[in-house]
């Protein structure tokens, strides 16, 4: 399933799930009593328009394309983390930028799959982090950093090199953009009960279960339209959704200890890197392991 067909017939696909959200939309327009709660919607297609193309692309190109892609997120996403978990510091950003950016490097160049060099770079960084703590107490946020984002972001770089689960990471961000964007229309339309009122003021019950039924006929309609294995998207799913919620609150629980509503945004509509990315980086190595497991 890792062949340039199958990310090619997968990549039309979310061209496909694309386009239908699209005609949904359009279609809930079409009714005065849901065109007042989906307003603003539209813009949000659009972004999501640029985030499937840009996160389905550097899987399509030569490996270093997705190399050089993920150097560009991990200071990005460093920076943001950096900015939102060292509060006021002037240099947190800086902070956060090369450290993620150190960790990303270390994945993506040395194959830690071997137990005693793994322990032994996670045993290094640790004590790094430490040393850094008890040096500068100002830095204690290092800690919360290093659970998130930086250790969600290590496995995604590292499935991304060493393991050959390219059309897991593509079907996992598939996953992960339908789970969100129905469950933001099911809030949008029935939302009534907050899922989790101290973290996320927008998730609700109601929201969550029409993102779940919505990954559920999304993983129908990819075994059936494409004849994948079935235990295999019905794992990849189940996964990355419960990846995705995971990562989303993560980073809201980061952003609420901060007192922001979003990372440093680089999209209006979006917020940061790490609004966009939250829900993938922990969902698409989750479920690049758990597909693994399965062979």
């Amino acid at each position: 399933m890792n062949t340039s067909a199958d990310l090619l017939y997968l990549a039309a696909t979310i061209l496909i799930a694309w386009l239908t959200g699209c005609a949904l939309l359009a279609a809930l327009t079409l009714f005065p009593k849901t065109r007042t709660r989906i307003q603003g919607l539209w813009p949000l297609m659009f972004s999501e328009a640029g985030i499937l193309l840009t996160g389905t692309l550097p899987w399509l190109l030569p490996q270093p394309v997705l190399g050089l892609a993920l150097a560009i997120a991990a200071l990005r996403i460093g920076y943001e983390s950096g900015r939102v978990n060292g509060g006021a510091q002037p240099q947190a950003g800086g902070i956060g930028a090369c450290l993620l950016a150190g960790i990303a490097a270390t994945a993506w160049f040395v194959d830690l799959s071997s137990w005693p060099l793994g322990l032994a770079v996670v045993a290094l960084l640790l004590a790094v982090i430490t040393l850094a703590v008890l040096w500068r107490p100002s830095l204690l946020w290092l800690w919360q950093f290093l659970l998130f984002p930086a250790l969600p972001f290590a496995l995604f770089v590292f499935a991304a090199r060493w393991l050959d689960v390219a059309f897991i990471f593509v079907l996992s961000l598939l996953i992960v953009e339908i789970f969100d964007s129905f469950s933001l229309l099911g809030g949008r339309l029935l939302g009534k009960r907050l899922l989790v009122p101290r973290l996320s003021p927008r998730k609700t019950w109601e929201g969550l279960a029409v993102g779940l039924v919505a990954v559920g006929l999304s993983a129908i309609a990819l075994v059936v339209g494409l004849n994948l294995d079935w235990l295999v998207v019905a794992t990849v799913a189940g996964v990355a959704t419960v990846g995705a919620l995971a990562g989303d609150l993560l980073a809201s629980a980061a952003k609420r200890r901060a007192g922001v509503k979003d990372y440093p945004a680089i999209l209006p509509i979006q917020g940061g890197l790490l609004d966009i990315m939250d829900a993938w980086i922990v969902a698409g190595p989750l479920a690049a392991f758990a597909a693994l497991l399965l062979q």
